[in-house]
C-alpha cells in the first residue's frame, strides 16, 4: 500500500511580499476588472495577511466603497486569481473598514462664517 504524497509546502506570504507585488497587482486589476471596479480599489490598502487572507483596508471615511467592494464577488475572484497568481499562496481576499489616521479627516468641526 502506497503512502500518500506529502502535502505541497505552504508558500509563507507575509506584508513585505504582498508590498513588493503591489504594484504589479494594481495594474492586473486596472487591466482585468474594468474603470469602475478599479476605482473602487484603488482607495484599498494592504492592511495584513491573516489566516490565509489578505486583508484589504479601506479608509474609514468610505464606507460605501467598503460595501461595494464586500458586495462585488467579480472583483473578489479577481483580486484572488491575481494575488494567488502573484504571490503563489492560496490567499483569499477580505476587506475591512480603516481605523486608522484617514477615518477622522472628516470629523473635524466646521467652522461657520458670521
Amino acid at each position: 500500500m502506497e503512502e500518500p504524497a506529502p502535502p505541497a509546502e505552504a508558500v509563507a506570504v507575509d506584508m513585505a511580499a504582498i508590498d513588493g507585488l503591489w504594484p504589479a497587482l494594481v495594474a492586473r486589476v486596472r487591466d482585468e476588472a474594468g474603470p469602475r471596479r478599479h476605482a473602487l480599489f484603488r482607495e484599498t490598502s494592504p492592511a495584513a495577511v491573516e489566516d490565509g487572507a489578505l486583508v484589504l483596508e479601506v479608509p474609514g471615511h468610505l464606507p460605501f466603497h467598503l460595501a461595494q467592494l464586500q458586495e462585488d464577488d467579480r472583483l473578489t475572484a479577481i483580486l484572488t486569481s491575481v494575488v494567488q497568481e502573484l504571490s503563489g499562496a492560496p490567499l483569499r481576499v477580505h476587506y475591512r473598514s480603516g481605523e486608522g489616521a484617514q477615518s477622522g479627516l472628516f470629523d473635524a468641526p466646521v467652522e461657520e462664517e458670521p
